[in-house]
């Protein structure tokens, strides 16, 4: 273990600072790589890393793992790398790749890789955070920012006397803090992911529940130079099979940029945000439901700014219902929004933007009851505004829906039903 806190300065050549924390305990147990520090460096390629690794065995026990937690790291001038990982390991799991800090990347062409993985089993819970009440800025140069959460929760299977344990995940990329690409032509990556899954038994399955936010209650600015700014929120919910009972849920929820901004600054900016649900039903005895939604944008702002940008949204929702044995399936429905209760702009400048909306339902099939109805709905832009701004402008929105209903080997299959809303 050799945690980075206090003060630290680096020299005007190539210096590397190395915080690593790698715990395994029984009980509760917390790890942070880098803590109450303040790391800088002047002139010279710098390594500035950070790695916490931290697992509790304790049953429905709590691990927590930061990265950078409560500091202040400048990588100064030059062409710097600067990579940041959390994971944590546990029934009750959290994970921050930077928290409570401020991060530079200085004057040159940085590299900036950022993430939090939680890793959840039982009935637990994995919360995961890329960049959580923090700031991330590029400074000057064309710079490279990659920012990852990613939460895996993984219900346990049960013995024959109990139900299995729920998967529930929650991944957030940026939540509650900011980045900032600086001048130059900045790549910026950011993704939310969360994967539920729940456990089975033959006394009963239980349900599993993910969501992804790529960007919550936050900001993210491209500045100047021709920006690539890519955004997206994955939600993957996986319901437990049950032989003797019915299956469970499953429930997948994707937020691109939820309650947030975008904003590409000056230059000719690509923008590209994507939020995707992906719900499926465990089989059983009785079938069981799924429910997939995604939204690209929802109660957020994106705007192109000045320059020639290229703005694309798409929100996808897809949910597949469990198969009853002998019991009858669940219905199931997929949802997606492209842009919900939100507001994108072009700016100035001549910018295409791309927007849709896309939502896939299939009812899970019976062996001797019924089938299930499946239902499909895409808004392409839901009780929202698209604005081009000065300049010769391309808009295109689209939504599309498609169900399918469960067949049944003995019995009736139900129906299928989809909607597509391009403009509600």
């Amino acid at each position: 273990m050799s945690q980075l806190t206090g003060k630290l300065e680096g020299t005007p050549l190539a210096d590397i600072f190395t915080g690593t924390v790698d715990i395994t305990s029984p009980v509760d147990v917390f790890g942070a790589a880098i803590l109450n520090a303040s790391v800088t460096t002047f002139g010279g390629n710098d390594t500035i890393e950070g790695t916490a690794t931290v697992e509790t065995t304790a049953t429905e026990g709590t691990a927590e793992a930061v990265a950078v937690l409560s500091s202040f790291v400048d990588a100064g001038a030059d062409d710097d790398t600067l990579t940041f990982s959390a994971t944590a390991i546990g029934d009750n799991a959290a994970a921050y790749g930077v928290r409570q800090s401020s991060v530079f990347g200085g004057t040159g062409k940085d590299v900036i890789n950022i993430s939090g993985n939680a890793g959840a089993g039982e009935s637990a819970t994995a919360t995961a955070y890329g960049v959580s009440q923090a700031f991330v800025d590029g400074g000057s140069g064309n710079d490279t920012i990659t920012i990852m959460g990613t939460g895996t929760g993984t219900g346990s299977i049960g013995n024959g006397n109990s139900g299995g344990g729920e998967g529930t995940s929650i991944g957030y990329g940026l939540y509650q803090a900011s980045v900032d690409g600086g001048d130059g032509n900045d790549s910026i990556t950011i993704t939310g992911t969360g994967d539920g899954a729940g456990g089975g038994d033959t006394l009963g399955s239980r349900k599993g529940t993910g969501t992804g936010y790529g960007v919550s209650q936050a900001s993210v600015e491209g500045g100047g130079g021709h920006d690539s700014i890519t955004i997206s929120g994955t939600g993957i919910g996986s319901g437990g099979g049950g032989f003797g009972e019915s299956g469970a849920d499953g429930t997948g929820t994707g937020y691109g940029v939820s309650q947030a901004s975008v904003e590409g600054g000056s230059g000719h900016d690509i923008i590209t945000i994507s939020g995707t649900g992906t719900g499926t039903g465990g089989g059983g005895f009785l079938g069981s439901a799924a429910d997939g939604t995604g939204y690209g944008v929802s109660q957020a702002s994106v705007e192109g700014g000045s320059g020639h940008d290229i703005i694309t949204i798409s929100g996808t929702g897809t949910g597949t219902g469990g198969g009853g044995g002998f019991g009858s399936s669940v219905d199931s429905s997929g949802t997606g929004y492209g842009v919900s209760q939100a507001s994108v702009e072009g700016g100035s400048g001549h910018d295409i933007i791309t927007i849709s909306g896309t939502g896939t339902g299939t009812g899970g099939g019976g062996r001797f009851g019924s089938g299930a109805d499946g239902s499909g709905t895409g808004y392409g832009v839901s009780q929202a505004s698209v604005e081009g701004g000065s300049g010769h402008d391309s808009i295109t929105i689209s939504g599309g829906g498609t169900g399918s209903g469960g067949t049944a080997f003995n019995s009736t299959g139900k129906d299928g039903e989809g909607r597509g809303r391009v403009i509600t």
